[in-house]
Parts: C-alpha cells; sequence; structure tokens
C-alpha cells in the first residue's frame, strides 16, 4: 500500500538583482562558471564563503529551461550554509533511552548543514527562493553573491504580490488600541511610589516607562 506526503506548501519570494550593469554581468558570468565547474568536477575552484563564522558554498547547480524552445533557461542553484559551532548528535535505538543520543566528533570543518534553494534568471535578473528554517534569507543572500561574486552596490527589490497588493485596499484604518497595564508587584517599595500623585495626571507611556525605569533602579541597587 503507498503512502502519500503531505507537503506544506511554502511562500516564494521574488526579487530583482539591481546594480550597475558590469556588476550584474559580473555575476552572471561567475555563476555560469561555477556551472562549468561543477559540472567538470572542479569544484575546489568554487569559493567558500565566511558569514558571521558560518560557511556558505554553492553545493550544485543545474540548469531549467523557461520556454520549449529551450533556448532561454535559469539556474537552480543549491547553496549550503555549513555551521562549525553546532553540536552533532546521532540516535542509537539499540541502545536505552537515556544513551541513545551522542554528541558524534567533529573537527573545525566540520558542521550541520541547512541547504537553500532559490531560482535565478539571467535573463531579467530575477531570483526567487523559499524561506527554510535555519537557511539563507534576504539579507545573507545579498551578502553572499556580494563577497562571491566581488560585486559592490546590489540590491534585492523586493517584486510585489500582485494578490497581496489587492488585499490592502481592504484593509480597515486603525480608530483605536486596546491595552493593558500589568501590575506590579510590591508596589509601594518602589522609590517614586510616594510620589504618585505627581504623575498620575502624565500619560500612560509616562507611567509605564517610569515603572520600567524604577524597577531597574531598584535591581541595580
Amino acid at each position: 500500500m503507498s503512502t502519500k506526503k503531505n507537503h506544506k506548501s511554502k511562500t516564494v519570494n521574488f526579487y530583482h538583482i539591481e546594480g550597475k550593469e558590469e556588476n550584474i554581468s559580473k555575476i552572471d558570468n561567475l555563476l555560469k562558471d561555477t556551472y562549468k565547474r561543477i559540472k567538470n568536477h572542479k569544484t575546489k575552484e568554487i569559493e567558500t564563503i565566511d558569514i558571521q563564522g558560518n560557511k556558505y558554498y554553492i553545493n550544485t547547480m543545474s540548469k531549467a529551461y523557461v520556454e520549449d524552445t529551450g533556448q532561454k533557461s535559469a539556474w537552480l542553484i543549491n547553496i549550503s550554509k555549513l555551521d562549525p559551532s553546532m553540536q552533532i548528535e546521532i540516535g542509537d535505538l539499540n541502545k536505552e533511552i537515556e544513551k541513545r543520543n551522542e554528541p558524534l566528533p567533529i573537527s573545525d570543518n566540520q558542521g550541520s548543514v541547512v541547504d537553500t534553494q532559490f531560482l535565478y534568471d539571467p535573463q531579467n535578473h530575477v531570483c526567487a527562493f523559499a524561506r527554510t528554517p535555519g537557511g539563507m534569507n534576504k539579507a545573507l543572500l545579498k551578502t553572499f553573491l556580494v563577497r562571491f561574486c566581488k560585486v559592490r552596490g546590489i540590491t534585492l527589490a523586493v517584486i510585489p504580490d500582485e494578490v497581496a497588493i489587492e488585499s490592502l485596499d481592504k484593509l480597515k484604518e486603525t480608530t483605536s488600541i486596546t491595552y493593558s497595564i500589568a501590575k506590579v508587584n510590591n508596589l509601594p517599595n518602589v522609590f517614586w511610589f510616594s510620589e504618585f500623585n505627581l504623575v498620575i495626571n502624565l500619560s500612560i507611556p509616562t507611567i509605564i516607562h517610569k515603572i520600567c525605569l524604577s524597577v531597574l533602579i531598584t535591581d541595580l541597587s
């Protein structure tokens, strides 16, 4: 009997890579060269980028043809993020529960890996990808492209979702805000409580600010 897996839908974000023509050309050319290096098994020539202690590198690339004639294509790119600080555990079901999970010894050049896939169309310089937990986001992708392609001054401009824009017209204007103030324990011992009558006519944000400030000073003293 076959079973079907329920795949969760993901939101795909689209961005237009903008910048000087020479920088965009550098990105296009380097991605093309990277594809050739992977295809020809010359992956040692592909640079690994360090971003905040994590290592990012293009792991796989393939072509996706966008029309029946086969003349235009887009890149399907997988970028791996290696975190050398993340402990990796393995489980052994043959052991007792409290002994099943064991840390895997790793070297400084090893770590857990999270992959992020994105599509890039070199004809119109549009890229698209869905957020992966622990993977790349817009800011990290931009940093990766800047360092990997040795370019500066590029921007990943958001391509708006037409459906979302149409929904904006249906939003109601905010006319009121409901809020509550949490109870502060041991209020009489707060140093400004004796002067409460002096601040009772102040705005609510001012009172909240004085409560927070007083508690902070009390904790530090």
